[in-house]
């Protein structure tokens, strides 16, 4: 065999090997093209789910906003009352706290929602802007202070109710006080909140 004839037989081998090639090539890019378009979909899918998810969640914590602010506000005038009619009768040792509290129809602390911010805060801080998280996690705190503010008061209740004495009504007092505190604090936490949400 010469060298000619040689360089021709590898020629060939090469011109067969590159069409092997070039149709196993074209039969492949179909294939690759769907894959690639189909990985694209899923994650334009899994981006829009996480942001409509994002967008319920932020909305959820809008609303409770909305009616912790209105459960507070209903009952401000009865605490201010309950307030004033216990330091009013502080000195007067014929009433004890029950019969101060009766007079104002009972002691209400609002029923207030935090299910959406606590969810954020602990499953879904990447989802939230930064401001929004800071905003949310000191709300959230305030309402952990509230709540533990309203089971304080209770206990001192239990402790207190059948007391005429100065002391027991002024603590009282002083308990539903702070609590009125913290609900306007939650109020104007929670409309800092939903200004920076809707902005």
């Amino acid at each position: 065999m010469t060298l000619s004839s040689s360089i021709l037989l590898f020629l060939a081998a090469m011109k067969f090997n590159l069409s092997t090639i070039k149709k196993f090539g074209y039969d492949l890019l179909p294939v690759a093209v769907g894959v690639f378009l189909a990985l694209v979909l899923n994650n334009a899918q899994q981006v829009w789910k996480e942001s409509s998810f994002q967008e319920q969640l932020l909305n959820t914590v809008f609303e409770e906003n909305e009616a912790n602010k209105k459960s507070i506000t209903d009952l401000l005038e009865k605490q201010k009352r309950t307030i004033d009619t216990l330091n009013h009768y502080a000195k007067n040792e014929e009433y004890t706290v029950f019969d101060l509290i009766q007079k104002v129809n009972g002691l209400s602390t609002p029923n207030l929602a935090n299910y959406g911010a606590t969810y954020l805060l602990i499953n879904n801080q990447s989802l939230v802007d930064v401001e929004l998280l800071l905003k949310l996690a000191e709300l959230d705190s305030q309402l952990k202070v509230f709540q533990l503010a309203s089971d304080q008061i209770v206990d001192q209740l239990y402790e207190d109710l059948y007391n005429t004495d100065q002391k027991s009504k002024r603590r009282i007092s002083l308990m539903l006080s702070d609590i009125k505190n913290y609900e306007n604090n939650i109020i104007t936490l929670g409309d800092e909140f939903n200004a920076l949400y809707k902005k």
